[in-house]
């Protein structure tokens, strides 16, 4: 089984429900539903980034 993985800017922006921003409507449809659902409901602490400002 092959295992994607994602930059941790997609995942802090489907956090902060910003994805549209940075991608494309075909590129979203790629990442499962299951990822972005649990993004989403992940604590604001998990991806902890000092550099991103939200």
């Amino acid at each position: 089984m092959n295992r994607i993985s994602y930059d941790i800017t997609i995942k802090h922006n489907t956090r902060y429900e910003l994805l549209e921003d940075i991608l494309t409507e075909k590129q979203i449809a790629q990442i499962p539903n299951s990822n972005i659902s649990r993004w989403k409901n992940e604590s604001d602490n998990k991806f902890h980034c000092e550099n991103m400002k939200f």
